[in-house]
Formats: structure tokens, C-alpha cells, sequence
């Protein structure tokens, strides 16, 4: 099989203070881009002494938006580009450090501008360098390129990945940032890794390194599975969260996400669904859909469930969705997924408005 592979975030696990040094190098000043979180679960602090250290002077962007939209990402540049920063760090779950990689595209473009997202060629110069530091176990954008951002008009309304890729450079794991998350929400980030593994290693992009990512992700995942039906996040428990959301995070770099992630994207942008629980309420069905037999058994093998069944049964007893589609939107986002050229492109098949509607109304 033919097949390449590029990772070129650079990621470290362990107290933020051990890497103070890594902060350096790239200019007096930093842009902070996070929400209130940050500042409850001591990674705002940390980095506000590191950067300290090294006598970086930095501005602080807190408002972030829950899966943000670009009228968001706009306003953390705009504000702060008199400021200047030479590089922006991202602190947070999936959404910070998406709205860090798209407003790190706009700050090094003064010309850009909200519409600027919608076109590939836009930011030519690219984006400002971009740091990580995940404080939820789930999304693994600290090792993607990809950003995610809600459109609320426009040609591309609805929630989207924009066509520039910005890497981090670097990446920073601490465990301890993830112990004040809400019970509901370490279950739905940590669902949410599950479909990033499940997806890419379903994917028809799928190569022999990223199977190799994605089959150690679900296998450590399976080995804590029990302590995430009980509600046990303990200390070692969190830390392999967040490595396997990391793993997960470099396997759909390469794979991309596939039928749960583009159906529940309708879930979160019209029900106000949370991102994981809208993935995670669909994988049961999309495992008992995917027509590789062999990977799907594989997938529920290292899980330690029986079937799709038992996979659907325990996902639903973890996921809590207060939801009722109609048939008349079941239509229209199948419709939609159906005409979207490209957005089924990691499947193995071709997919109709009629599967769609069969997956919607399963769950």
C-alpha cells in the first residue's frame, strides 16, 4: 500500500513548567485565545507564568465561543492585532484552539476578513505559530491542522472545517487541566475520541501508520472503558484520555472523520447538541452500516463489546440527548449530506439521502 505520512506537531506530556524553554523563539509577544475555563483549571495561570519566564508580554483573548463562529475568530484578531503578537497559543477544549488556529491565519493578513474562510487561497502568508494546550480529552486539535468553525450566513451556513490547514508547532498535555471538566462533558469529549478512531480507522484514506494510531487508541480506550461507564475519572484514567484524544487527533489528520461527524454537525448547529454526545449517539449504527465487517468486529474486539447492539446500549446509557428530530428535518439535513459533493468521501461506498435518513431515524 501506498500511503505518506507528515505530523509535524512536536507534543509534550507532563507539568507545563517542566517546558518553560519551549516557549521561546518566537517573539516578545503572545496572544492568548481560551474561555473562562482556563482560568478555573490553573492553565491560564501556568501560562501566564511561563511566558513570565521568558519575558513574554501577552494579551488575552477569553471568549471563545462554544464551537465558534468565524464572526468570533474575527473579533480575537481584530481586537488584538494592534497588539501585534508574534505567535498565539490556544487554551482549551476543541473550540479555543480552533478559534487560535483561524485567528492566527487572520492576524498574519491585515486584509483578511470574515468572508476570507469561505476560499482556499485565501491567507497566503499562512498562519502566525500556534501552541497548544488541550484542557478537555476529546477533540485532539492539538495535533490536527483542521479548524472548526460555525458559519451563521453565507454560502456555507452551519458548522464546517475551513480549507487552511495550521498545524500547531507545539503541543503541551497536562492531565491536571482536565480534572475541573464537568462529569457530562469528560464523557462526551471522551466519546467523541472514540468516533475520531472509529472513523479513521473505517475511513477509505486509511493507511498502515494510521491504522496503527487508531488501533492503539481504541485498544487503550477499551482498557479504560469500564472506568468511563462508572464515572471514574481518576488521575490515570484522565492521562489516558488525553493521550488516546492526542493519537486520535493524528489519526483523522490523515483520515478525516466521516458519516457520525457529518451528521451530527446538524445535530449540534440546529439542537445545540454538544459535539461529542452528536457524534457519539451515532456510532453504534454507523459500526452496524460500514460495510468492512472485519475493522467493525476488530473495533468491538478491542472495546470488549459483543456487538452493535451492546456498543449502542452503552453508548446511550453514557449520552444524554433531550431531542426530537421531525420528519421533515430528517429530510432536509439528509438531503443536504446527500448533495454535499465530498462530505461522504472517507466512505467506502456511496451514500444516499435514504441511508441517511435510515441512520437518522435509528437513533
Amino acid at each position: 500500500m501506498n500511503f505518506n505520512y507528515y505530523m509535524p506537531v512536536k507534543i509534550f506530556k507532563g507539568p507545563l513548567g517542566d517546558y518553560a524553554d519551549e516557549f521561546a523563539g518566537y517573539g516578545p509577544r503572545a496572544l492568548i485565545v481560551t474561555d473562562k475555563s482556563s482560568s478555573v483549571n490553573g492553565a491560564l495561570g501556568d501560562v501566564l507564568r511561563v511566558l513570565g519566564e521568558n519575558s513574554i508580554e501577552a494579551e488575552v483573548f477569553d471568549r471563545a465561543e462554544e464551537n465558534p463562529s468565524v464572526e468570533n475568530v474575527t473579533e480575537a484578531a481584530r481586537t488584538y492585532s494592534p497588539f501585534k503578537p508574534d505567535f498565539v497559543i490556544g487554551i482549551g477544549g476543541g473550540s479555543p484552539l480552533d478559534a487560535a488556529k483561524a485567528a492566527a491565519l487572520m492576524l498574519n493578513d491585515e486584509s483578511a476578513d470574515e468572508n476570507s474562510f469561505y476560499y482556499p487561497k485565501a491567507f497566503p502568508n499562512g498562519a502566525k505559530p500556534v501552541l497548544a494546550i488541550p484542557t478537555t480529552a476529546g477533540t485532539g486539535s492539538e495535533a490536527t491542522p483542521f479548524a472548526i468553525l460555525t458559519r451563521r450566513g453565507g454560502p456555507a451556513l452551519g458548522k464546517s472545517s475551513i480549507p487552511h490547514l495550521v498545524y500547531p508547532e507545539k503541543a503541551f498535555l497536562n492531565p491536571a487541566y482536565t480534572a475541573t471538566m464537568p462529569e457530562q462533558i469528560a464523557v462526551n469529549t471522551a466519546i467523541d475520541a472514540l468516533c475520531h478512531l472509529a472513523e479513521g480507522y473505517l475511513s477509505n484514506k486509511a493507511s498502515a501508520v494510521s491504522d496503527m494510531l487508531a488501533i492503539g487508541g481504541i485498544t487503550a480506550f477499551g482498557l479504560i472503558r469500564d472506568r468511563l461507564t462508572e464515572k471514574n475519572f481518576n488521575e490515570d484514567v484522565r492521562a489516558a484520555l488525553l493521550s488516546v484524544s492526542t493519537v486520535a487527533g493524528m489519526t483523522i489528520t490523515h483520515t478525516k472523520t466521516s458519516l457520525p461527524h457529518q451528521m451530527g454537525y446538524a445535530l449540534t448547529f440546529y439542537h445545540g447538541v454538544h459535539h461529542g454526545a452528536a457524534c457519539g449517539v451515532l456510532l453504534a449504527e454507523y459500526i452496524r452500516f460500514h460495510p468492512d465487517k472485519k475493522k467493525t468486529g476488530h473495533i468491538l474486539e478491542m472495546l470488549g463489546l459483543q456487538n452493535s447492539d451492546e456498543m449502542k446500549t452503552w453508548i446511550d446509557g453514557l449520552i444524554k440527548i433531550d431531542v426530537t428530530l421531525s420528519d421533515g428535518e430528517i429530510e432536509d439535513y439528509s438531503a443536504d449530506l446527500a448533495n454535499r459533493i465530498g462530505k461522504t468521501g472517507t466512505f467506502p461506498t456511496e451514500v444516499f439521502k435514504e441511508d441517511f435518513e435510515r441512520l437518522y431515524r435509528s437513533i
